[in-house]
């Protein structure tokens, strides 16, 4: 999924604004390759940096409760399950992102794609160049990118019961 990474892969920096002489926070992803594939958890699918698997997964399976429902499933698979007997750590970091992903309102979903659209293809296009993305490879992320920006700001608001 694209908008959400783990945090040992995210950072905030502390930079002194050189105009204001303040400290600034920047938020940085520091392995964007990790949230661009299949979403899986141990022993199932999960894929990384991969264009085809990104395009092909879903985004936004719809909306119940005034929740957004996402398509990430992190649900450890066959050997998978076995293995995160002896891993705790691992099994309890899985369900934390999945309690997270299961407790995102509408409207908190359009807010963040309403900042996300402000950015232009050219900008998102730049962080694949930074990268070192090939063109076709890079043009691809960003128009399934710019398709997700639209499914977010096209959600529908929850319906208030002061409107039945």
């Amino acid at each position: 999924m694209f908008l959400f990474n783990s945090l040992r892969n995210n950072r905030v920096l502390s930079l002194t604004n050189s105009d204001a002489g303040e400290l600034e926070a920047r938020y940085v992803a520091t392995d964007v390759g990790a949230t661009l594939g299949k979403v899986g958890g141990l022993g199932g699918k999960r894929s990384k940096n991969s264009l085809e698997d990104f395009r092909s997964s879903k985004f936004i399976l719809g909306v119940e409760n005034g929740m957004v429902k996402f398509d990430y499933d992190t649900t450890p698979k066959k050997m998978g399950m076995f293995a995160s007997l002896f891993k705790p750590s691992y099994r309890s970091s899985q369900e934390r992102k999945e309690r997270v992903m299961k407790n995102i309102s509408v409207e908190n979903a359009r807010w963040i794609g309403s900042l996300l659209n402000e950015l232009s293809d050219e900008q998102i296009r730049d962080a694949f160049r930074a990268a070192g993305y090939d063109q076709q490879t890079m043009n691809g992320f960003v128009a399934v990118i710019r398709d997700r920006i639209n499914q977010l700001n096209k959600l529908n608001a929850p319906v208030s019961a002061s409107s039945n």
